[in-house]
């Protein structure tokens, strides 16, 4: 730069000439002539001297990117070593635009790979080589290509336009590509979870057409890969599992790992349990030295995903690891307890000395929030009930819940809310916490968060129920799993906000179709709890239903007939669906799932014979009443009782045979008539205004009456009715002597509670109370909520009156 400064100055020097010199028209010619070859020398010397900084340059940077390779590739490196490397990418970072472009190719895509191994690199760099990329992708080879999808995979960098722009080039050069390029692709493409299907379909006819050619570790991972993609491999793995089971003596332990990992990903569609025998066969005789602790924890986990579990081949894997258990890592022994649990191996003798190990490992210093938070979702996954270990780690979350990230917080809850093991100083440990990082939860930290306390009837306090109110008004990160989770906790600690259920709502009827059965009885639960029947969420929630007919489990079916039963919601289509489900698996349900699931039937006017049979026969009534670890054991007695009084009301082509025989029938009764219930404030209100009605007449007022059916009425009324003809305006005319009365009014007082939200629709259940009612032949005077409350005080009596009169 200095040598072009200089040509400048002798350029400028010659252009300065006294104006006095041009006397005439020739010497100013001869002065324009001078100076054009003074311009045309500058320009050259220029762009000779930029030419040279550019080689200058571009040698700089080839050897700096050639020195971080070999040092990121050497395997071993001193302290100084370490040193320069830090100095070195440190001057890496500082690579401009312009410096990119005068990258060769091999230059670019190493640069590209030193930014994929080294840490803390600009991202700001990364972007602007693969911009650069992007340019040239055009005219990159087999090997180049290769490089730059491993590189994309490392980084974990999708950059749409790149990977477009190298579609046509890998269709191109595929053919010439090498297996380990092809399985570094089909990596790259699972990592990035790009599925393109026109590279896909490539590498899978590839693998095809030279079946007999690939290696066994190329075939193993390309087939893993694509798996991982959900591409249908299965065609392929009868091929790859046979020449696994012959070349397996000599299979690096990775490879292992590889097959069982893609066999574990097709165990539904291409379950080979005489590969899995020929494994484990295998694995019971090799010499253990061959693996490391690692790989046989991870094979550990593979065989118990798998469900194939060999007591004999866990033993040896168990009993070998504990005589290394000073190599033995945290990440080890988690994986050690999740198999064995898993497997219900805890009764063996070889695993108390794992938990043991455990014990021992977590009393270390450096102990992290992963390691204790891993594994108490290990502890909840394989609902541990070992309490020497759960309070091991309830005394180790308290030491560290400082220290925990919003993530940590909401898995401790949820995994100690799974197991049952939540103390009062624990959850409000939790609680202060949550409330400091709240804001900083993902959704799927406060859906688990929302769960766990949901699940212990835990409210938090107010000040946490207020920020999330306001982190839920922002739904939009939420996937399907969380939304149907936040949505089910929410209404179970009874918080309600009418604008935040219609947020939900609108989210989930996006997202239904990506909600598996035990999500979908959940958003039922959580609406019909609120008694707010949102139409346009339920009529999405029906269809979902009708196509999830073979996915509903017991406790699915009966959660979603008793939330449409509450809302009195008639759909003949999932009824169906129910009803045929619950017969194929009425051995299956438990005794309050079923009972609740057949009286949801009755109470919309369902009698399915098979069940009403099932529900009402004398050794399942038996069971019922003599339990004494039965779930809801008093709704169960009620729901019974109800079911049989419906049949003999309702469905009289029930035959009395398969009703309730008599003792078991007034024994249930007992039960319902026992029923213990709660006066509102509006219900003493119109009792106080019937005594003043009738305060001088020869009447009969009854507070909360037990009818024979064993029905409750909130006020029996018994009088002439002659007498009440005869009054005025509530005044009184005449004396009463009448000692028998000939009439009988049910007055049943609905509160909002009989009610949907913001409707006049009675509810379910209320509603069949009337119907039955009014089939054994009683007067009954119906007084919402609603209208009482829109009358002023004058006007109560004469409204009383006018129903009376009108019974």
């Amino acid at each position: 730069m200095h040598f072009i400064k200089r040509i400048q100055w002798r350029y400028w020097k010659d252009l300065i000439v006294p104006c006095q010199q041009f006397s005439n028209l020739r010497a100013a010619s001869v002065f324009y002539h001078h100076t054009c070859q003074c311009q045309r020398y500058y320009t050259t010397q220029s762009t000779n001297a930029i030419g040279m900084a550019s080689r200058s340059n571009s040698k700089k940077w080839k050897s700096l990117i050639s020195n971080l390779n070999q040092l990121l590739r050497s395997k071993q490196s001193s302290r100084d070593d370490q040193i320069l490397l830090h100095k070195l990418l440190r001057k890496f970072n500082t690579v401009q635009q312009h410096d990119i472009k005068l990258f060769h190719d091999r230059e670019l895509l190493l640069a590209i790979w030193i930014h994929s191994k080294a840490d803390q690199q600009q991202p700001t760099l990364l972007q602007l080589l693969l911009d650069e990329c992007c340019q040239r992708a055009s005219k990159f080879n087999a090997l180049q290509i290769a490089t730059l999808f491993y590189s994309l995979g490392k980084t974990a960098t999708n950059h749409p336009t790149l990977l477009q722009q190298l579609i046509n080039p890998f269709l191109q050069h595929a053919h010439n590509m090498k297996w380990y390029e092809l399985a570094n692709i089909s990596w790259a493409c699972a990592k990035l979870q790009y599925n393109n299907p026109l590279i896909v379909s490539k590498i899978i006819d590839l693998v095809q057409s030279n079946i007999h050619t690939i290696t066994m570790t190329d075939l193993i991972r390309i087939l893993y890969t694509l798996s991982k993609l959900k591409c249908d491999v299965t065609p392929l793995l009868g091929h790859c599992h046979d020449r696994f089971l012959q070349q397996m003596t000599k299979c690096p332990p990775q490879d292992f790992i590889f097959m069982l990992q893609l066999h574990a990903i097709h165990k539904h569609r291409y379950n080979d349990t005489t590969f899995l025998q020929q494994t484990v066969k295998y694995l019971l005789k090799c010499d253990l030295n061959f693996f490391n602790i690692q790989d046989l924890c991870k094979l550990l986990q593979l065989y118990t995903t798998m469900s194939y579990c060999n007591v004999a081949l866990y033993r040896r894997f168990i009993t070998y690891i504990l005589s290394k258990r000073h190599k033995v890592q945290i990440k080890d022994v988690q994986l050690m307890l999740w198999s064995c649990m898993t497997a219900n191996y805890q009764d063996r003798k070889w695993f108390q000395p794992v938990m043991d190990l455990c014990i021992d490992k977590f009393t270390l210093k450096g102990l992290t929030a992963d390691d204790i938070v891993t594994t108490l979702r290990i502890f909840a996954l394989t609902n541990c009930s070992n309490q020497v270990l759960l309070d091991t780690y309830y005394a180790k979350v308290l030491q560290h819940v400082d220290s925990f990230s919003p993530y940590h917080l909401a898995m401790t809850t949820w995994a100690f809310a799974k197991i049952g093991y939540l103390k009062n100083n624990l959850l409000q440990a939790l609680d202060t916490h949550i409330v400091d990082k709240i804001k900083q939860f993902n959704a799927q930290d406060l859906s688990m968060m929302l769960w766990a306390f949901a699940t212990v009837n835990y409210t938090p306090n107010p000040q946490a129920i207020d920020i999330l109110k306001h982190r839920l008004q922002q739904l939009d990160q939420f996937q399907a799993q969380d939304l149907s989770n936040s949505a089910w906790a929410l209404s179970k600690l009874h918080i309600f906000d009418k604008e935040i259920y219609d947020k939900f709502a609108h989210n989930l009827i996006i997202h239904l179709p990506d909600v598996v059965s035990p999500g979908l009885s959940n958003i039922a639960l959580a609406y019909s709890w609120q008694s707010y029947l949102h139409k346009p969420l339920f009529t999405q929630l029906i269809d979902t239903i009708l196509t999830q007919e073979s996915n509903l489990n017991c406790q699915s079916i009966a959660n979603i007939a008793w939330s449409f039963a509450n809302l009195n919601l008639n759909a003949p289509a999932v009824f169906d669906v129910l009803i045929n489900a619950g017969i194929k698996s009425v051995h299956a349900f438990q005794p309050f799932e079923l009972t609740t699931f057949v009286w949801s039937l009755a109470v919309m006017k369902r009698f399915p014979l098979e069940l009403i049979i099932y529900v009402l026969k004398p050794n399942f009534v038996k069971e019922i009443i003599n339990s004494n670890q039965l779930k809801d054991k008093k709704r169960c007695q009620h729901q019974l009782y109800q079911i049989d009084l419906a049949s003999r009301l309702e469905c009289s082509e029930i035959p009395n045979k398969y009703l309730l025989p008599q003792p078991y029938h007034q024994q249930l009764l007992s039960s319902f008539i026992d029923q213990v219930t709660n006066k509102s404030q509006l219900h003493e209100n119109i009792y106080n205004e019937l005594i003043s009605i009738f305060h001088d007449q020869n009447c009969h007022i009854t507070n909360e009456y037990k009818l024979d059916c064993g029905y409750s009425i909130d006020i029996f009324l018994q009088y002439n009715k002659e007498d009440l003809s005869s009054r005025n305006g509530g005044t009184s005319n005449a004396d009463f002597n009448h000692d028998n009365f000939d009439t009988s009014i049910c007055i049943e007082i609905d509160g909002p509670d009989h009610f949907l939200l913001d409707s006049t629709e009675l509810k379910g259940p209320t509603e069949m109370k009337y119907r039955h009612l009014d089939m054994l032949d009683h007067s009954v005077i119906q007084i919402p909520y609603f209208e009482w409350n829109s009358i002023n005080h004058a006007q109560k009596k004469e409204y009383l009156l006018e129903k009376l009169r009108n019974c």
